[in-house]
């Protein structure tokens, strides 16, 4: 792990500042003035240690990606967990990245703000080789994709959106079931 992904006591700057907006959105009542001090240790160590990760009060890529979901309040880890039910990984063998939160975010907003439901998010290697008709080399696996719906929009609907708000991504269209987004970085349909 490189110095730079970390922030601690005594650092300074714009990536204290974001760390610092971070930790308000979970409650945190810091002022974000780009010092990382006494009390931003502290509010680190409380998320540190309500989510069960090790406690130091630094902030590293692991409680980062933890309060990354903090950002998206519509989403929570919890929804991407592989389904193979522990039988082949801790349900987390990679992170959901940041660009599909964005992007679900975009749809969700698009539908109305409607509830999007996350049918399937993150796969394992060996899940995902149960899934029929399941791509090797799926997005899932990379923790960039999710099949959705959306309660209330119809599949046709839900389709015309994906295709409209990911132009640089993977579409799926749903035949009825599911709509799969992904936001590999390139334009892909089926």
């Amino acid at each position: 792990m490189m110095k730079k992904d970390l922030t601690f006591i005594g650092m300074k700057g714009s990536a204290v500042r974001a760390d610092q907006n971070l930790l308000n959105l979970t409650g945190a009542k810091l002022k974000v003035d780009g010092v990382f001090g006494p009390k931003t240790k502290t509010a680190a160590l409380k998320f540190q240690e309500l989510h069960g990760l090790y406690g130091d009060g630094v902030i590293g890529p692991i409680t980062r990606y933890e309060l990354m979901f903090y950002k998206y309040p519509h989403f929570n880890k919890e929804e991407f967990k592989c389904h193979c039910g522990g039988r082949y990984c801790s349900g987390y063998p990679v992170q959901v990245k940041e660009a599909l939160l964005v992007l679900l975010e975009e749809i969700r907003k698009a539908c109305g703000n409607k509830p999007v439901t996350i049918n399937r998010g993150i796969s394992c290697t060996k899940h995902n080789a149960t899934i029929p008709g399941a791509a090797k080399d799926s997005q899932h696996i990379y923790g960039t994709a999710a099949d959705i719906t959306v309660p209330g929009i119809s599949d046709k609907e839900l389709d015309q959106i994906c295709l409209r708000l990911n132009p640089n991504g993977g579409v799926g269209i749903s035949y009825g079931r599911h709509t799969h987004i992904d936001a590999r970085g390139v334009k892909a349909r089926w």
